[in-house]
């Protein structure tokens, strides 16, 4: 009898336990919907990362070709169209809850609610390394659902922005390049053609100077009048300019056998014998009326002075002045198009830059943080030591084993409601008898049995918001207790 009794009262103290746990967990579960303060907004976070593969290329050469676009923005620009009206629109009619959510009147007209939307979003940034941006976007409002559908649809339109403006960026360069390639290209043609067409049309001019140097006089011309005077008057300037040419084209002509026309060096001998041979034209070969000696050479020739001859000297310089100039104007389009290799290489570089830059998929939205709506410590405390005192309660009020010795054959007779035949003389201790009283035994089973329904629906619309509520683990996981506070807004909800 004794190791029966034993273990009753064993079975006893492990059932008083277990419905104290259970009380107090329960009381515990319960009392976090109640002891949360006034809620004014959940604030939803998705964060984005968007880095470059690539620096920055020197743009020193080209600025007033391109203006290189900086990650930031890139940021600021889909920023802008993050939150303007058409992209704003969609996010509004897929979420009949997000008015509510907002506490929106319901004959607010579409401009205000855009507006208190647009409000709600902030898109913040950061640069943890010096080609990576961290960026956070953040929605507010009093539903964790709405608040983290939202967070998430306005997190990828932020990053299909910038990926559309990163490759547009791109595309651009590249047309340009194309653009500029075929244009200065057509001007070194356009400028070929005219030299060609001017000097086919004067061509019998052009035929009297001497094809080597266009601007030097023809060996006809010095002839014009023989005199050994002619050669001791000759200005300083144009020998200088004379010997300056022909040391330019001799240097040329040796470039030229070993380089190709398009290199930089040969380009800016092309335009040193063209300036030359302009400054040479517009110099004159011999001394003007200032010189006695010209004077005397004029007097002395004033009879066989040709007046034909005279028009035709300045119509020849007239043509071979324009020659030059547009000989000038084809080594100029000719420098730009050498220069071309070094632009097409800047665009390329700049191209393979806008290509590289990497937009992360944004990551689940999460409760990062609440205005109000928060659990305080003090309250919490409270809260438990009202559970544990409820449990303790329910443990005080369960019934205990008692055992009463019997001292008589007819009490033992009336105990086991047996008849007495015999007895047997023994050492042993008399049996015991558990008197519980029913009416605590009742309540304190009831109360467990509340507080069990209670865990196992808590548990059971746990499990169905893990499975089918977007991201309800990962707000489990960060805000424990606001997880709890929304499945039971939800059960009451039902129940109400």
């Amino acid at each position: 009898m004794n190791a029966s009794s034993d273990r009753v009262e064993q079975s006893g103290i492990l059932t008083s336990i277990y419905r104290a746990i259970i009380v107090a967990l329960a009381i515990t579960v319960v009392g976090i919907y109640f002891i949360r303060t006034p809620l004014i907004a959940l604030v939803g976070q998705s964060e984005i990362m968007l880095e470059s593969a690539k620096a920055v290329p020197d743009s020193s050469q080209f600025d007033a070709t391109h203006q290189i676009r900086s990650l930031d923005q890139f940021i600021d620009d889909a920023v802008a169209k993050t939150l303007q009206d058409s992209s704003l629109i969609p996010i509004l009619e897929s979420s009949p809850e997000l008015s509510i959510s907002l506490d929106l009147p319901s004959d607010l007209i579409q401009e205000k609610e855009l507006e208190l939307l647009r409000h709600r979003i902030q898109i913040k940034h950061e640069h943890p390394e010096a080609n990576q941006i961290a960026i956070q976007v953040e929605f507010e409002a009093n539903n964790t659902p709405v608040v983290l559908d939202i967070s998430d649809q306005v997190a990828a339109r932020f990053a299909q922005e910038i990926q559309s403006a990163t490759e547009t960026a791109a595309n651009q360069v590249k047309q340009a390049a194309a653009e500029k390639t075929k244009h200065t290209r057509l001007i070194v043609k356009n400028a070929r053609q005219r030299l060609a067409a001017f000097e086919e049309q004067h061509r019998e001019t052009l035929g009297i100077s001497s094809s080597e140097n266009n601007t030097e006089i023809s060996d006809h011309e010095s002839k014009e009048v023989e005199s050994p005077l002619l050669e001791k008057i000759k200005t300083a300037k144009w020998t200088e300019l004379s010997t300056l040419l022909k040391a330019a084209e001799k240097e040329l002509g040796d470039a030229t056998s070993t380089q190709t026309a398009a290199h930089p060096s040969v380009v800016n001998l092309q335009a040193k014998v063209v300036q030359l041979k302009s400054q040479l034209a517009q110099t004159p070969e011999y001394k003007g009326e200032d010189t006695s000696a010209l004077a005397v050479i004029e007097s002395g020739n004033e009879n066989q002075a040709d007046p034909s001859q005279n028009e035709l000297q300045k119509q020849k310089k007239e043509v071979l002045a324009q020659q030059l100039k547009l000989q000038n104007d084809l080594v100029k389009s000719e420098q730009q198009e050498s220069e071309l290799d070094g632009y097409r290489a800047f665009a390329t570089e700049l191209q393979i830059y806008y290509q590289s830059i990497l937009v992360s998929s944004p990551t689940d939205a999460k409760i990062s943080s609440s205005i109000g709506g928060l659990f305080p410590w003090y309250r919490l405390c409270l809260l438990m030591l009202g559970a544990i005192i409820c449990g303790g309660i329910v443990t005080y009020i369960y019934p205990k084993p008692k055992t009463d010795v019997i001292h008589s054959l007819e009490a033992l007779s009336n105990a086991i409601s047996t008849p007495l035949v015999g007895t047997i003389p023994s050492t042993q201790h008399a049996p015991t008898v558990l008197r519980p009283t029913p009416w605590r035994d009742s309540g304190s089973q009831w109360t467990t049995r509340i507080s069990e329904y209670v865990l196992v629906s808590i548990a059971l619309l746990l499990l169905f918001s893990v499975i089918f509520v977007p991201n309800f683990t990962q707000t489990f996981i960060d805000t424990p207790f606001m997880a709890l506070f929304d499945a039971q807004h939800t059960l009451w909800s039902l129940l109400g």
